[in-house]
């Protein structure tokens, strides 16, 4: 049994929403998991115990939570040796328009970039438009975005795009992360006669909205 800690920032509660649903996966599948919000935890806690790391954002005005970053950026040493992932959550994410995509992997790469933090995966997940958490001001803006990119303007009612098997598939990625498989899988040579992999392909989870990213 491996335990591993999903540390996530959210603002309206999707994006917690997500991790304890990753949570929920890797507890099924016998691992000790425990999802906690930024806000829960002391910027100097100590993350000793852990097998594996996932951290989760939501993105807000084009970028996820400064504090969400800052935290990353002081526990990297820990983060850097041991299994860990990243996921993304956003509205663009939820538009399969070529650009929209676009911007959803360079929120991801500009908060790695900021971080210094390369971890073993990466996903990409759609978010929810809650209207009915949002204030007015922030709710007429949301609406008018939505009129632009596709997604529902009715603000009467929540409406999640989030893909729930992206998330248990992402769930199954951190379970082989935990117990050490994809990173020995990554490490491997070849068989001979075997091409050695291109980077990432070692990971799962290479589809829409998910890339693996094996360590040099």
């Amino acid at each position: 049994m491996s335990r591993v800690l999903i540390l996530y920032a959210s603002k309206e509660g999707h994006t917690a929403r997500i991790a304890h649903r990753l949570a929920g996966h890797l507890a099924q599948a016998g691992h000790q998991a425990e999802a906690a919000a930024l806000t829960e935890v002391a910027d100097d806690a100590p993350l000793d115990g852990y097998d594996a790391f996932v951290v989760g954002g939501s993105v807000h005005m084009g970028r996820h939570d400064k504090d969400l970053a800052a935290f990353v950026q002081d526990h990297l040493e820990t983060l850097s040796r041991s299994p860990s992932a990243f996921f993304s959550v956003s509205m663009a994410q939820a538009n399969p328009a070529e650009p929209n995509q676009a911007e959803a992997e360079r929120y991801v790469d500009d908060f790695l970039e900021a971080t210094g933090w390369a971890p073993d995966h990466v996903a990409r997940f759609a978010g929810a438009l809650t209207y009915t958490q949002y204030n007015w001001i922030l709710r007429t803006v949301m609406k008018r975005i939505a009129a632009t990119t596709g997604q529902s303007t009715d603000t009467t009612r929540d409406h999640v795009y989030t893909d729930w098997d992206q998330v248990a598939a992402f769930g199954e990625v951190i379970q082989h992360l935990a117990t050490g498989q994809q990173r020995a899988a990554a490490k491997a040579p070849p068989a001979p006669g075997q091409a050695p992999p291109e980077e990432g392909d070692a990971l799962a989870g290479r589809g829409p909205g998910s890339e693996g990213h094996a360590r040099a």
